[in-house]
Parts: C-alpha cells; structure tokens; sequence
C-alpha cells in the first residue's frame, strides 16, 4: 500500500477548460486586501466591502450576531456557485503585523466522506460540515472557519493584530475527485492520503473476508505489519497515510471488539467504496492569471 503522487500540470491547449485564480483589490483598513480565488471553477470570494457580502451572511446565518463586528474586518466569505460540492479546500492569508513584517497563515479544511462513489453520495449528511454544497457558502477569518454561532464566538475571542493584505484560494477538491487551484499548500497529496489509507485498508479486509477469513483473523495479521507509530504530528503524505491506516484500523479493531463481527463488517461496508475516488488535477487546468 502506498500513497499517491501527483504533478501539478501547467496550461498547454487552448481548448483546455482553465479555472482562473481571479485577482480583486479592495481597500479594508487603510491597506489593499487583494483576493485571489477560482471563479470560473465556481468558487469566489466575497469581501466585507463587496455588496454581496451582508445578503450572504444572512443566509449563513450570521447576520445578527454581534461577535461579527470583532472579527469582520480579518474575514472574508467563500462561496460555491458550482454544481458540485467542496469536500477540501485549502486558504492561505498574507498577514502584516504591527510591526510591519509580512508573515502567511494556511489553513485545509476536508471532508472525506462527502466524496462520491462512482457518482453518489456515499454517506449521510453531517449536521455540520466542512464540505460547501452548491449555492452554499462559508465565513473564513484569518484564525480559522465558523460554521456555527459558536465556533463564530471562539474565533471572535481568539486574539490577532495586524492586517490582512491578501487572502487565496490555494486548492479545491469536488465532491468527483477533482482538484483546481495551485496547490500550494500541498493539500491535494495529504487529501489522497487520508482517502487511500481508508480505502487501501477496508479494501484487503473486504477481499479477505470474501475469501473466507474471519476478521479476528484479518485485523491482528494487519497489525503485526505495521512499523512503530511515529511520535509526533504526521505532516508529510506518507506519514499521513500510515497514520491513517492505522486509525482506521483501530476503529475496526475496538469495534470488533466491543460490538461484534457483524457491526464490523457493517463498519467495512459503509467506508468501502464501490468506485474508489481518485484525487486528481484536470490536465491543464490550473494556469494562474493576475489582473
């Protein structure tokens, strides 16, 4: 089992589809916030100063919510007017603090299990999501994303000085697999990592299984081939997807052993897929343009 690799392609044929990082220019706090996001993949951000911006906070709900006023101007808002869902996106801010040096802040968000199997959804619908659906949109800050009146207050306490000079859409990755933007953070591969480690793992014990084996059998013979987990936090895609092979294992192991080997096997089915998703670029789709 190994992670995927991928090469970031650059813009050959004009008949190619080319998602555009679109460059905008607002004045916010006496400094220029440039913008840079994939507007022809459908993805766009909306500013405070943009007229848009109130009628989408209405709609996420934020509208009222005094904790808003504290973290307005270091926040921006990422809309979905595609017909597919996010389920990664990666965001990087150029920050100027006090005392005027520039530093970068990224933040990825994923939501695996909002990938499709062979064009369906393969899971239920979270009652809070990092995916955006179409015609959906998300409130972004510099210290992180809000989703809720809560995780809103949390970012409205957390402490920032400074300006915000730019803010980028580095990556998206669609609901189908497909990726867009330049990929600077790096988010696809780690994405690919924690989508083949669960796939990679429920795949052998599913085939094993299908060949006779009993799970008590399976998950211990697994195990034993495992190296030693690492200390520390796995950033790299290869560290990521042993980390998450074994997770994933523990989850079936506990399970097995608290719940059985039929809520195991239930446990399989519902995170195999069918179709396995590829993460994956668009040949030529990523040329970036500045205006």
């Amino acid at each position: 089992m190994a992670a995927m690799s991928f090469d970031r392609t650059q813009f050959a044929l004009a008949i190619t589809i080319v998602f555009v990082m679109v460059f905008h220019a607002i004045e916010l706090r006496g400094f220029t916030v440039k913008t840079k996001d994939l507007a022809q993949a459908g993805l766009i951000i909306i500013t405070p100063t943009d007229p848009a911006f109130t009628g989408e906070l209405e709609k996420i709900g934020f509208a009222a919510n005094p904790d808003l006023l504290t973290i307005k101007s270091s926040a921006v808002i990422l809309k979905n007017t595609s017909k597919r869902s996010v389920v990664a996106f990666g965001v990087n801010w150029t920050i100027v603090d006090n005392g005027g040096v520039t530093r970068t802040r990224g933040f990825n968000y994923i939501q695996p299990s909002g990938l499709l199997d062979g064009g369906k959804s393969k899971r239920e619908k979270a009652q809070v999501e990092h995916q955006i659906r179409p015609g959906t949109a998300r409130l972004l800050t510099v210290n992180g994303m809000a989703r809720t009146g809560e995780e809103l207050h949390d970012l409205a306490m957390a402490e920032f000085t400074g300006t915000v000079s730019s803010v980028e859409l580095d990556l998206a990755i669609f609901d189908d697999g497909e990726a867009v933007g330049p990929n600077q953070l790096g988010l696809m591969e780690r994405f690919a990592a924690y989508v083949n480690a669960e796939q990679d793992l429920m795949q052998e014990v599913d085939s094993r299984m299908s060949k006779g084996e009993q799970l008590w059998q399976i998950l211990p013979d697994i195990r034993s081939r495992l190296t030693p987990d690492p200390s520390g936090l796995a950033t790299t895609p290869t560290d990521l997807y042993d980390h998450n092979i074994r997770v994933y294992l523990t989850e079936l192991e506990t399970t097995l052993r608290n719940f059985g080997e039929d809520d195991t096997k239930k446990v399989v089915a519902h995170r195999k897929y069918a179709i396995r998703p590829i993460i994956h670029k668009q040949p030529d789709s990523a040329e970036r343009k500045e205006n």
